[in-house]
């Protein structure tokens, strides 16, 4: 009887520390993923900043702006991942209902960072404008991981020639 209470102490301790292991773990990565989150929104700013003049449009085309000289389809495409932390947060919200603020957040930032890449590829390209601008998205599933999602961001990049008065 003795042994038996020995074991279940024993296993009752062992639980309790690496439950604990856990949750400090998660805590750590969360709040590192927050401090790397701040700093890629900050380097997309920065970016977003060097692309003002490239100008998207959702209409399917443009008049006005000269001869168009080229036209390609351009793509950016973004994945991200929440964090454990962040997928315990909105499977409560999900229970009891309401917005998820970490998936909201998570969508808008990989929809900036798609459009951001469709932009740089554009100005590579020399493009004054991207017309027609779409956006699909899909749920990678990485060991049923519900929190990861995909943005692709696509349109058609328009380069026009130059004009001489």
């Amino acid at each position: 009887m003795a042994e038996d209470t020995d074991s279940l102490t024993n296993f009752v301790s062992l639980f309790a520390l690496w439950s604990g292991a856990v949750v400090v773990m998660a805590c750590v990565c969360s709040g590192i993923g927050m401090l790397l989150a701040k700093k890629h929104r900050q380097q997309l700013e920065a970016r977003l900043r060097g692309l003002s003049c490239l100008e998207l449009s959702t209409l399917g085309s443009v008049s006005g702006s000269g001869t168009v000289r080229s036209s390609d389809l351009v793509t950016g495409s973004a994945v991200f991942a929440a964090d454990y932390l962040q997928q315990l947060i909105a499977t409560v919200r999900f229970l009891i209902g309401g917005r998820i603020p970490a998936y909201e957040h998570l969508i808008r930032t990989a929809r900036q960072e798609a459009l951001v890449r469709l932009r740089e590829i554009a100005d590579k390209r020399g493009a004054s404008i991207v017309v027609n601008v779409r956006f699909e998205t899909s749920r990678v599933s990485l060991w049923t991981n519900p929190g990861c999602i995909e943005i692709l961001a696509f349109g058609t990049a328009v380069v026009f020639n130059e004009t001489t008065s």
